[in-house]
């Protein structure tokens, strides 16, 4: 898939096509998926002096440990002011305080999204009942480079599977997306799901046509985009072509 620009935000190009690989050879290995953090608490010395600044933003890579390291802020001490718990989670963008008060930990936070109203079932093509999968706008049409479509999600909806089938890809995303869901309908059709939010589903995992399979919890605008595809045979085809 070519490169893509969603709703005036850089967020790359979904080399879906690449993960069809990684999910055609599944039987040889599995895709590696980078934890973000360490579930158990690893000491550090402690800082010789107070951290220059009072707030860290989290990169893409950071761990509880690294961000340790280079503030000179033990990990207990990180996760006492943040009201950190195990297995000490955390996300690109999240604001750390390095100073202040501790903050009382809490469990973490269970979405509760809104059901995302799915459009009445469509004719069958190939074998397979589709459903859109959001209500959400559409704002980048299939043709060009584009091998799918655009949504832009309000938060407190859900993603929905498109139909019925096996879930055979759930992880890490893909030039720009954080996170990619795999749906295999038949030994014909597959939908991709790329996103920027929290996965409701696991591998091998069987759903139904409108069942959620990822929550928007918020986030910029970029967090909220959608890209779907629907691809036949491997090749990807006009969701419209489908959905009706």
């Amino acid at each position: 898939m070519g490169c893509r620009t969603v709703m005036g935000l850089g967020v790359g190009c979904l080399v879906i096509g690449a993960a069809l690989l990684l999910v055609g050879c599944a039987t040889q290995g599995r895709v590696t998926v980078a934890e973000r953090s360490s579930g158990t608490v690893e000491r550090t010395p402690a800082a010789k002096a107070a951290p220059r600044q009072s707030v860290h933003t989290v990169k893409r890579g950071d761990t509880l440990y690294s961000i340790s390291r280079s503030t000179g802020v033990s990990v207990r001490t990180l996760a006492r002011l943040n009201g950190l718990r195990p297995p000490y989670r955390i996300y690109p963008r999240q604001r750390l305080r390095l100073k202040g008060r501790a903050l009382a930990a809490k469990p973490p936070a269970k979405a509760q999204p809104k059901p995302s109203r799915s459009r009445a079932p469509t004719s069958q093509a190939g074998g397979v009942t589709w459903r859109w999968p959001t209500t959400g706008r559409v704002v980048n049409e299939f043709g060009g480079t584009n091998k799918g479509l655009d949504f832009s999600m309000e938060p407190g909806t859900q993603v929905l599977s498109a139909a019925d089938g096996e879930v055979v890809y759930a992880g890490a995303g893909l030039a720009g997306f954080e996170r990619l869901v795999i749906v295999r309908h038949n030994a014909e059709y597959l939908s991709a799901y790329s996103i920027n939010q929290p996965i409701l589903v696991k591998e091998k995992q069987r759903v139904k046509g409108g069942q959620p399979i990822a929550a928007i919890n918020g986030g910029d605008r970029a967090a909220r985009a959608l890209h779907f595809e629907i691809r036949r045979n491997g090749k990807p085809i006009s969701p419209r072509s489908v959905l009706k």
